[in-house]
């Protein structure tokens, strides 16, 4: 019975906040997601967090539901977004890659000369050349 009223009461609430498009508790619900997704696929989260997410995101619970209807979310189509997401992140593990670290490059510290400095440069060199 008490699941029934916590069902009705999501209901009534989000029909509440999707009445009105952009309203300060969906973005809030909507913050609450994205940082669960956030800690769970990010490398530089603790195991710990990451692991919690990830219970989070897969769990079924009745707080995960709660928060997908609050945030204008249906909780499934989250559930099973998130459940291919790790499939294909252990197929990857299993396999052999190692899906942990970052692809991206480093920018170096050194830029190089630009703007007023580059032709500075370039006149002291052609001065000490002639």
């Amino acid at each position: 019975m008490r699941h029934l009223k916590v069902t009705k009461r999501v209901y009534q609430a989000s029909e509440l906040f999707t009445s009105t498009l952009d309203c300060p508790e969906q973005r809030l619900f909507t913050a609450v997601l994205s940082q669960a997704v956030h800690d769970a696929t990010c490398g530089h989260v603790s195991k710990i967090e990451k692991e919690a997410a990830e219970a989070f995101l897969l769990g079924r619970s009745e707080h995960f539901k709660i928060i997908c209807e609050l945030a204008g979310w249906v909780p499934e189509y989250v559930y099973d977004k998130a459940r291919k997401y790790f499939q294909r992140q252990r197929m990857l593990r299993d396999n052999g890659w190692n899906v942990d670290v970052s692809m991206k490059k480093k920018r170096s510290k050194y830029k190089g000369l630009t703007g007023n400095a580059y032709y500075a440069e370039k006149r002291k060199l052609l001065s000490a050349q002639q």
